[in-house]
């Protein structure tokens, strides 16, 4: 009886542990098919850290929009908080919520947002130029311009003589940014060593080095230039322009290939923020609102 009895208890439990089975087998099942995790409900929106590209969905219109951004203030930046900031940004993010996106920005060095494009990672740059984005220019189509930036060659007040052209600096130490190409002649002039190219990363830090005396001379960017002289208390007289390019780089908001069908739209609100005085508020205000009042340079 005892045997018969304990037979019995061993063929429930056996019935018991085989239902557990199936009902997780089920389980795994349903979420293979339809149960999404939180993690999976971000998917169209995931980042290259988390391991998908942004805007990945079919339309280009759903989830995350992933801005980057290297800091070239005034124009694009993130403060010490990570707040955007600067004149093309605040247009971009314009841009990317008239498309009806989430926006989200994220700073990266150089190389490091060339590879985002070349992998499908990034959705939009706030400004760059054709020629700076040579390395992946198959990848990105390029916007109406928002603005022109001008390059001029700074020196110390009275430190060289004043021609014109690469002559003005013959013989001098010329901050310049590494990997930049240079017109009106002045790569030739280095490249004859005419004057001593200085590659210094960062138009504040060629600033510095003017204001110090271990450079003769910078090639910057007019704007950036004005923004470091505010925020690095320079004398209003330490420098003077000598000369200044003869052509203005056009900058545009930048897209990964995958939104090329987006640009008419994005052009039209380009233009109608011109028409109807946005993108002038946008330039001033930012000027106004990164310390950019003075003329100090």
């Amino acid at each position: 009886m005892r045997l018969l009895l304990a037979a019995c208890l061993f063929c429930l439990a056996l019935v018991t542990s085989l239902s557990g089975v199936a009902r997780s087998d089920e389980g795994h099942r349903a979420g293979d098919t339809g149960f999404k995790t939180p993690h999976a409900e971000r998917q169209p929106g995931l980042t290259a850290e988390s391991g998908g590209g942004a805007g990945s969905m079919p339309d280009g219109m759903s989830g995350e929009f992933r801005i980057v951004t290297s800091a070239m203030p005034p124009f694009s930046s993130l403060d010490v908080l990570g707040t955007p900031q600067g004149m093309c940004m605040e247009v971009a993010l314009h841009v990317a919520r008239e498309l009806g996106r989430h926006p989200t920005v994220v700073e990266r060095s150089k190389p490091r947002f060339l590879l985002e494009f070349e992998r499908g990672s990034a959705d939009m740059l706030p400004c760059s130029s054709a020629e700076w984005m040579s390395p992946v220019r198959d990848h990105v189509v390029f916007s109406k311009p928002i603005l022109e930036m001008e390059n001029v060659v700074l020196a110390r007040k009275g430190a060289v003589r004043r021609p014109g052209g690469p002559d003005c600096v013959a013989g001098c130490r010329v901050g310049t940014l590494p990997g930049y190409v240079y017109a009106d002649g002045f790569d030739d002039a280095f490249a004859h060593g005419n004057m001593q190219r200085e590659d210094t990363p960062g138009t504040d830090l060629m600033l510095r080095k003017l204001s110090a005396g271990r450079l003769d001379a910078a090639i910057v960017n007019i704007l950036e230039a004005r923004y470091w002289g505010e925020r690095l208390n320079l004398p209003r007289d330490a420098f003077e322009v000598v000369y200044t390019f003869k052509r203005k780089v056009p900058v545009s908001l930048v897209l990964h290939r995958r939104y090329a069908h987006l640009l008419p739209r994005v052009d039209a609100i380009i233009d109608r923020m011109r028409r109807d005085g946005t993108l002038h508020r946008v330039i001033v205000g930012q000027k106004g609102r990164l310390g950019m009042a003075s003329d100090r340079l």
